[in-house]
């Protein structure tokens, strides 16, 4: 376009107007007799003259002001200079004739117009008028989406919630928009506000969560993982990875891209020390940035919309979901007296064994269930942005809008005042001024779409059965965590800190075994026989494992060398795999006493035989009358119904 402009300007004729052809339309007048909807011979000159006010901002290259429009006008024209250029003058009755052509000659039909130089006065007001949003404005838009608690690639963000938004951010002295943006809201000129909502939306659909500054420098973010260890916590740091930024030395350390595109390996330990030591992380290259601020207070989610797992950072809490809160301890008083006013009850606070999180807790099971207001700064991140919607939190989450049947979400539903909420017309809640909390697991919901209704918000959902076709044959989403079948035993979580599960170990508490039988649906998903993790206790100088079924018995090779449990210091023990499911643990001393000890609580002794070749041996042991014995009335009767079962076999 912009070419095709300049070849019809005359600046190199002084003895004309330059910008003649554009103001004569006589023939168009002419064709718009018999057809109305003939577009003007101006209308690419007018996007011309729009593309400079969108390009408005500081340079100092030029040594001008963001509101300087001529400089960047004559920028275009191939022309110096900071002065209005010559026959622009006359650009305002082609701006008068394009309006009068949408309001008068097309009856609208197009649109109202909404060029006008209210605000910046003749000449440059029409052309600044359609920029709605400049360069600069685009520029701030991923500190506005970070201001809303927005990570990239949220499902439930449309343009009505960013206008909401909008409105509450242009209000704020804080806020870095153009004047022409504030004009916008300020005037609620309801048209302009739905294109900035409009455009902030199709800027947040591509946003990988990093920034543009003036200089063309990129930034983007380090982020925080915390993984809970039964009732500990320790901190992973991912530095994310756009498609533009290289790998190499970022200060000093070298940052190569993960098996995942979209991270660079996690960084070491010692940033992890100096960052919780209270300082930044910013390492630099050529005009690419990976940075994490200093913070006493970070709070997190659960993982939904990256391939990191765990909870992860979030910029601010979402008003409903749970949430954990990483906090030094120097302001831990002041969040307990925050969410004692604001917080659903149930948060707890945890510690973590490692000493260098020594100064830091983690408060866990955080839910703000009511808007709140803090005047600590430091304390914003708690405070949730205003938000009227529906949002769908937790449950067994398959694909995009796929929950498992049994496994469906939450729905966090949010309104400023009393309001009925409907699931498919039919009413189940009623939403107050905060938020209701409606677990759909509890309406028994059949498979198919469902559609939940609050106002004029709705959101749509659907449940599928194990196995169903919307799931797909070859990979699968838990919770928004992606998987896939690495060999008959083993399922490969597509995470940067996952590995395979092998089949032979036992799940750590709180952690889930993927089998996939029903969700892949494919007979090659079943399940070996299930395997079980024992820890051994040190000091012993053999140990005889023996099973409830006759024949399943296991004698552990222990290390003859200075073994890795050592630095380990497991539970004070050997880890021992075991492929049945062990009921007793007979230890053999170094002075040939044998110890018997049940393993939680033994059940009955069962007289099938599992494996021929070791049923005898078995049941020599369950049989044996010399051993140390020190056990409950409970475990002791236990133990003869296994002397019996062996007595009576044989």
């Amino acid at each position: 376009m912009t070419q095709a402009v300049l070849s019809w300007i005359r600046f190199h004729d002084n003895k004309s107007q330059p910008f003649f052809k554009f103001l004569q339309w006589r023939v168009w007048e002419t064709q718009l007799k018999s057809s109305p909807g003939t577009p003007p011979p101006f209308v690419a000159f007018l996007g011309f003259c729009v593309l400079a006010a969108v390009d408005m901002t500081a340079d100092d290259t030029l040594n001008v002001t963001g509101s300087n429009y001529y400089v960047r006008l004559n920028k275009l024209l191939g022309k110096s200079g900071r002065g209005r250029p010559k026959g622009f003058e006359e650009i305002d009755r082609v701006w008068e004739r394009l309006n009068q052509w949408l309001r008068d000659d097309l009856q609208g039909e197009f649109g109202l117009p909404t060029a006008n130089n209210e605000l910046y006065g003749r000449h440059v007001g029409y052309p600044i008028s359609q920029a709605i949003m400049r360069r600069t404005d685009v520029e701030e838009l991923p500190d506005f989406f970070r201001w809303c608690g927005l990570e990239p690639g949220e499902e439930d963000v449309d343009a009505n919630y960013l206008q909401q938004q909008l409105q509450i951010w242009v209000a704020r002295t804080t806020c870095s928009f153009s004047g022409q943006i504030r004009h916008v809201f300020e005037r609620r000129r309801q048209q302009h506000i739905e294109q900035i909502a409009a455009i902030a939306l199709a800027h947040y659909q591509t946003w990988d969560g990093s920034t543009t500054t003036r200089r063309g420098g990129r930034t983007a973010e380090i982020i925080i993982q915390l993984n809970r260890t039964g009732r500990s916590f320790e901190l992973a740091f991912h530095p994310k990875a756009p498609p533009d930024f290289p790998e190499g030395q970022y200060g000093t350390v070298q940052l190569r891209r993960s098996d995942d595109p979209d991270w660079f390996e996690p960084l070491n330990k010692r940033f992890v020390q100096q960052w919780l030591s209270g300082n930044a992380i910013d390492l630099q290259r050529d005009g690419y940035r990976v940075y994490l601020g200093a913070r006493r207070i970070v709070p997190l989610r659960s993982d939904v919309t990256s391939d990191l797992g765990g909870w992860i950072t979030c910029n601010r809490v979402s008003l409903g979901e749970r949430h954990l809160l990483l906090c030094h301890r120097a302001i831990k008083s002041r969040v307990e007296v925050y969410l004692q006013q604001y917080a659903e009850s149930g948060w707890r606070i945890i510690g973590s064994r490692d000493p260098i999180y020594a100064d830091w807790v983690c408060f866990s099971n955080v839910r703000i269930t009511r808007y709140a207001q803090s005047d600590q700064e430091e304390l914003d991140c708690l405070v949730p942005v205003h938000r009227v919607g529906i949002r769908l939190s937790g449950g067994l989450k398959l694909k995009q809008g796929v929950w498992l049947q049994g496994g469906e979400p939450e729905a966090v539903v949010s309104a400023e005042q009393e309001v009925p909420v409907y699931l498919d017309d039919v009413e189940i809640a009623t939403a107050v001024s905060g938020s209701v909390i409606v677990n759909l697991q509890h309406l028994n919901l059949t498979e198919g779409t469902h559609t939940i209704r609050v106002g004029s918000q709705q959101r749509t959902l659907a449940i599928s059965r194990s196995g169903n076709n919307l799931l797909g044959q070859h990979r699968m989403k838990l919770w928004g965590y992606p998987f896939r079948r690495v060999d008959v035993t083993q399922f490969q979580p597509l995470s940067l800190t996952a590995e395979a599960i092998p089949s032979i170990e036992k799940i750590p508490s709180g952690q889930l075994y993927i089998a996939g039988t029903h969700i892949i649906h494919s007979p090659a998903d079943l399940p070996p026989p299930r395997q079980h993790l024992l820890i051994l206790p040190y000091g012993a100088r053999d140990y005889i494992i023996l099973g409830r079924h006759i024949g399943e018995l296991l004698k552990p090779q222990l290390p003859t060398y200075l073994p890795e449990w050592k630095a380990d210091n497991y539970l004070q023990g050997y880890k021992q795999i075991v492929p049945f499911d062990p009921q007793w643990v007979i230890r053999v001393s170094h002075r040939g006493n044998f110890i018997l000890r049940p393993i939680g609580r033994p059940k009955e002794a069962v007289p099938t035989v599992s494996c021929a070749e070791l049923a005898d041996e078995w049941r020599k042991w369950a049989r044996k009358r010399n051993l140390k014995r020190k056990l409950s009335k409970r475990h002791h009767a236990r133990w003869l119904q296994y002397c019996q079962i062996a007595r009576d076999d044989t």
